[in-house]
């Protein structure tokens, strides 16, 4: 599995808490659960508006630039967006 963060505020960076799936019921509800998760190759373009869902990402476009949100914990553009090979 991937990092999950949970960001109860987009506005806010600082709001990020990293979770495991095993947590998803405490941030959602009991009935909350992640059951699977897939991968699926196709030749559909690759869309990344993730800068559009989050109003303080051009933040992170800056070189070596990274959000601290608490110690040991902070963002980066490369939890969202992978280097392209």
């Amino acid at each position: 599995m991937p990092r999950l963060i949970w960001f109860p505020n987009i506005a806010d960076p600082k709001s990020a808490k990293p979770f495991a799936a095993k947590d998803i019921a405490g941030l959602l509800g009991p009935s909350a659960r992640v059951v699977a998760a897939h991968v699926e190759i196709t030749d559909a373009p690759v869309v990344i508006d993730i800068d559009r869902k989050f109003p303080w990402f051009d933040i992170l476009n800056r070189p070596l630039s990274v959000i601290d949100v608490r110690y040991g914990f902070s963002l980066a553009k490369t939890m969202f967006i992978g280097a392209a090979s």
